[in-house]
C-alpha cells in the first residue's frame, strides 16, 4: 500500500488547507464513502448531534480561527462539503463516544483505534515509534505531507471571510494568539478527513505521536481534540505543548495521548488527556534517560499515568502494551521494529495485516533522535524496510 507525499507553500492556513484539499481530493471522497463516516453523518442528523457539533465548532472558532480557516481550504480545494470536514475533525469524539453502538449495525465493526507507541531513551538508543491502525479500506489513501506557512496573508483571510483581524486577536488566550501569529513547519501523516498532528508528526523542536485513549465522558462544549493536536504542531516548548492541550478555560473535549521527544535535548514525555463531564485534565510525565539496556516505555489506548480514570473497556489495548512490554528492551532500530512488528498475540497483535480483521496498521514511524530521521514503514517494519526515510527539519 502506497503513501503519498506532498510539499505544502503557503502564506496562510487557508492556502495551506486549499493545496492539500485539491492534491488529495480523490483521498477525501473515498472517506466520505466509507461506513464509519456514515455513522458521523446520522449522528449530525439528530437533534442531539446537531445541537453537539455546533458548539464543538463554535468553540473551535473562537479559539483557533486560524486552523478553522484551514478546514475551510480543504473544503473549497477538494470542492466537498465543508459540513464532511467539520463532523471528520470531531469524529474521536462521536466514534468512540456517541455512537459505538452503531458500528455493528452500519457495517463499520471493529473500527476502534489500536495505535501503540514505544519510546526509548538511553545513551545508545533514542527512538520514539508509532504503529497508525485505522480501518483497512483507509490502506494506500493516507499520505504525509510536508507543510510551511508564512502567516504573510493572515489579516486579509480574516479581513475578507470573516471579521477584522484585530477583533479576532483580542478575544483569544495568550498560547491561542501565539499559535495563531507564528509561522509553521511541519510534517504529519494524515488520515484523510482528519488534521494533520492526529497520528505522528514533527516541526523543528518536536517529534509527536498520538494514542487514542477512552475516557467514557466528553467535555461537552470545549474544542475538540483533533484541532488542539494541530495547534500543537506550531509549540516550540513543552510548556507551551502542556498550555494548548489544557485549553483554558474551556479545556479539550475528549481524551487523547501524545507522546514527545525533543529533537535537541534528551527530553521526553508522555501527555495524558482526561475528560469528563465537568472538564478535562491535563498530566504530563516525564520519561527520563535511562542507563544502556533499561526497560523501554510503552503506551496505548488506555490510560497509563492518570489515576482515578473511568473509561471504556478496551481488552486489546491492555494485551498489545503488555505483549510489548515483555518483549527484549530495544538498543537499535531493529528492536524497535521487531515489537511494532510483532504478531504473536492470537487476537490482539501489536501489528494488524489487513486480513480477517476491519482495523489494521497503516504505517509505522520509527523516529530517531541520535540520526535524526523519521522512518516510514508500509509494511511490516519486522520484516521490511522503510518505504521513505525523512531527515528531520532544520
Amino acid at each position: 500500500m502506497s503513501i503519498g507525499r506532498f510539499t505544502v507553500n503557503a502564506a496562510s492556513h487557508f492556502a495551506a488547507g486549499y493545496q492539500i484539499g485539491k492534491h488529495f481530493k480523490s483521498s477525501y471522497e473515498n472517506t466520505f464513502q466509507t461506513a464509519p463516516f456514515k455513522v458521523l453523518k446520522s449522528f449530525y442528523e439528530t437533534a442531539e448531534g446537531k445541537t453537539f457539533v455546533d458548539r464543538c465548532v463554535s468553540a473551535s472558532e473562537k479559539c483557533y480561527p486560524g486552523i478553522m480557516q484551514e478546514i475551510r481550504g480543504y473544503s473549497e480545494g477538494s470542492g466537498l462539503p465543508l459540513e464532511n470536514f467539520l463532523l471528520h475533525s470531531i469524529s474521536s469524539e462521536i466514534w468512540l463516544v456517541y455512537r459505538p453502538q452503531t458500528f455493528s449495525a452500519q457495517g463499520a465493526s471493529d473500527t476502534g483505534q489500536r495505535c501503540t507507541d514505544v519510546q526509548v531513551n538511553t545513551p545508545e538508543c533514542r527512538m520514539i515509534a508509532h504503529n497508525e491502525d485505522w480501518i483497512k479500506e483507509y490502506a494506500g489513501k493516507c499520505f504525509v505531507v510536508d507543510v510551511t506557512i508564512n502567516k504573510n496573508e493572515i489579516a486579509q483571510e480574516f479581513d475578507e471571510s470573516t471579521k477584522k483581524v484585530d477583533d479576532v486577536m483580542t478575544s483569544l488566550t495568550e498560547i491561542q494568539r501565539t499559535i495563531f501569529q507564528r509561522n509553521e513547519r511541519f510534517i504529519s501523516y494524515v488520515t484523510p478527513g482528519d488534521l494533520p498532528g492526529f497520528n505522528f508528526a514533527m516541526n523543528k523542536h518536536f517529534v509527536i505521536t498520538i494514542n487514542s485513549q477512552l475516557p467514557v465522558q466528553t467535555n461537552t462544549g470545549a474544542v475538540p481534540v483533533e484541532v488542539l493536536l494541530r495547534a500543537l504542531l506550531a509549540c516550540e516548548t513543552i510548556d507551551e505543548c502542556v498550555a494548548v492541550m489544557k485549553n483554558e478555560p474551556v479545556g479539550c473535549c475528549y481524551g487523547i495521548n501524545v507522546n514527545i521527544a525533543s529533537i535537541h535535548t534528551d527530553d521526553m514525555w508522555s501527555l495524558e488527556v482526561y475528560t469528563d463531564k465537568d472538564g478535562s485534565s491535563v498530566l504530563l510525565s516525564a520519561l527520563p534517560m535511562q542507563p544502556a539496556g533499561s526497560p523501554h516505555y510503552v503506551h496505548a489506548n488506555h490510560y497509563k499515568y492518570t489515576q482515578g480514570v473511568k473509561e471504556q473497556n478496551y481488552p486489546h489495548s491492555i494485551d498489545r502494551a503488555r505483549v510489548a512490554q515483555s518483549l527484549v528492551p530495544p538498543t537499535d532500530m531493529a528492536g524497535i521494529c521487531d515489537i511494532l512488528g510483532d504478531t504473536s498475540h492470537p487476537e490482539h497483535p501489536i501489528y494488524r495485516e489487513p486480513t480477517q480483521m476491519r482495523s489494521a496498521t497503516l504505517a509505522t514511524a520509527v523516529f530517531d533522535l541520535y540520526r535524526k530521521e523519521m522512518h516510514v514503514f508500509n509494511a511490516n517494519p519486522k520484516t521490511n524496510k522503510p518505504l521513505f526515510v525523512v531527515p528531520f527539519l532544520t
